[in-house]
Parts: structure tokens; sequence; C-alpha cells
């Protein structure tokens, strides 16, 4: 009886101990707030309106800039690794979030309007400042971009516009830092 007993009481203390040992396992940190940044470049169009007054019978043009959906819109990094390049949806896109590279003060993307069709390129260059910011014990740390400027070559791109220069990961959906120009 007393070796059964024991046999109990070591079942018993193996279990607990087990119990205990499992709680103890470090748990992962628990991170709800996004930690990649990245770069949004938006697509805008020139369009030109005509407005006819009936009442005076005179033709006006008008030009208007409205966001401009690509199919298949593609990034693709240039001297770095092929992990910073983005292709966006065949359904058609209106921005595409490119990362930047923490320890370098410029990024080269080659930037195709259509990856479907072979057409003519353009090469975007980034020049900004890399900053470390804390997020939190859970999150770590994550680096935060100040864009100083943006160059492009002006084969599909008529232009480029700084928007907003401060690339930090409280960004709402529709902020764009970059503005892309297509003329037709």
């Amino acid at each position: 009886m007393a070796k059964k007993n024991t046999v109990v009481f070591l079942f018993i203390m193996i279990l607990l101990g087990s119990l205990g040992w499992a709680s103890c396992e470090p748990k992962e940190p628990e991170c709800y707030q996004p930690v990649n940044v990245t770069l949004i470049s938006g697509f805008v169009g020139r369009d030109t309106v005509r407005i006819v007054d009936s009442a005076t019978n005179t033709d006006t043009f008008q030009l208007q800039y409205t966001p401009r959906r690509l199919l298949s819109p593609g990034m693709y990094a240039l001297d770095v690794d092929s992990l910073y390049s983005v292709i966006g949806s065949a359904n058609g896109e209106d921005r595409l979030s490119v990362p930047l590279n923490p320890r370098s003060d410029s990024m080269r993307y080659r930037f195709l309007a259509d990856t479907s069709r072979k057409a003519a390129a353009d090469t975007l260059t980034f020049y900004y400042t890399s900053s470390v910011h804390f997020i939190s014990n859970d999150c770590g740390y994550t680096n935060y971009y100040q864009l100083d400027s943006v160059h492009t070559t002006k084969n599909v791109v008529d232009s480029i516009a700084l928007v907003n220069n401060a690339v930090t990961n409280n960004q709402t959906n529709q902020a764009r830092h970059v503005q892309l120009y297509f003329f037709d």
C-alpha cells in the first residue's frame, strides 16, 4: 500500500511540476502596432474636360487631376535585395507601398506602370534620412524616415511631387508620401 501511495504521490508531483514549468514558459511578445514602415506612392492622372456654355456659346477646356488606377504597377528595387520589390494587383492600384532601406540614405526603384506589358520604365530615386524609433517593449524598434527629395526619369511619369516627407507607421489608408503624375 505504501508503494502505491508513493507512486501516486510521485505522479502528482511530476504533473504539478510540469504544469508549473509550462506556466513559466516565455510567451511570444504581443505586438499590436505595425512595425513595418513603407513609403506610399500615389498615382495621379491629368484629364482634359471640355465645358460648353450654351448661354454664351463658348468652349472651355479645364484640366482635372484625379487618382489614376494602374493595372498591375510594379516597383523593382535596384542595387539591393529583391525583397524590396513590390508588384500591384492586376485589378488595378492607385498607390503602391514600398519599403526603404534603413542602411542607406537613398533607394532606387525601377517603376513600371503595367508589369503585364513590358513598356517603358522609369527610375525613381528616393533620398532620405533614417532614424531608429522605439515602439514598445513587445514590438521593439523600427526605422522612421524623413524624405529629403525624390527624382525620376520621364519615360512614363511626367512629374513627381513630395506630399508628406515623414514616413512613419502612423499612416492612414489614404495617406500618400509621393504623387506620380501621368499625362496621356
